[in-house]
């Protein structure tokens, strides 16, 4: 009786341990290759409708000004294949709305290095931009957040030009951005304020901290 007991024990060990390794798997980073890992962090665009990107360590990118106009968001996933010539730099583009599908495109990598990241586009064009700061990372992130918030409020069917949003959680619910926007490089929840103090009133403020423990506020940016 007692060798059955250990052996249901063991038995039972095992189904446990196997079933939480399967589970935990999906929330896995993926591990990035020695040309992934100096993609990583915040770069400014330069010239008319590149804009901004963020590459982030977990596998995920955010955009924010491309196009024309230079208002759009984009988010997702992203990759390069090295073993490619040329090198390849794929974005896996997220579901922009319930209309619109995923994405994918890829982009021909020129060059990447600890100052700059140029890619070209099938049609040709070229992207340039130079390394950005963390202070830049932070830039980029409240900029979406801001724009998100403008967009919020100029839909019809959303603020209807009257109504912001009471907190950033709405952006979500409303599908105008997806969870991880709302958290800076340290994964840490962006604070918001619809008085919008340091703004008289104008706008929301929107912050977070630094490393340092310093507020990085969407006011210390405005033109």
């Amino acid at each position: 009786m007692k060798y059955l007991c250990l052996a249901l024990l063991l038995t039972s060990c095992c189904f446990v341990s196997k079933f939480s390794v399967v589970g935990e798997e999906p929330n896995k980073p993926r591990t990035l290759n020695n040309l992934e890992k100096q993609l990583v962090g915040s770069w400014i665009g330069g010239g008319p409708c590149v804009g901004n990107a963020i590459f982030q360590a977990d596998g995920d990118f955010i955009f924010y000004g491309y196009g024309p106009g230079g208002g759009y968001r984009e988010f997702g996933s992203w990759r390069i294949d090295s073993t490619q010539v040329p090198i390849r730099l794929t974005f896996q583009k997220d579901q922009a709305s319930s209309d619109e599908p995923a994405s994918e495109e890829c982009v021909e990598l020129v060059v990447l290095n600890k100052d700059c990241l140029d890619y070209k586009y099938a049609s040709g064009r070229i992207a340039e931009h130079r390394r950005g700061t963390d202070r830049d990372d932070f830039e980029i992130r409240l900029d979406v957040l801001d724009s998100a918030v403008q967009t919020y409020l100029g839909n019809i069917d959303l603020g209807g030009g009257s109504q912001l949003p009471t907190e950033l959680q709405s952006l979500i619910q409303v599908k105008l951005l997806p969870e991880r926007a709302l958290k800076d490089s340290l994964g840490n929840i962006f604070q918001y304020d619809l008085a919008g103090k340091h703004h008289q009133g104008k706008k929301p403020d929107i912050w977070s901290k630094d490393k340092d423990g310093n507020v990085i506020g969407n006011w210390m940016f405005d033109n």
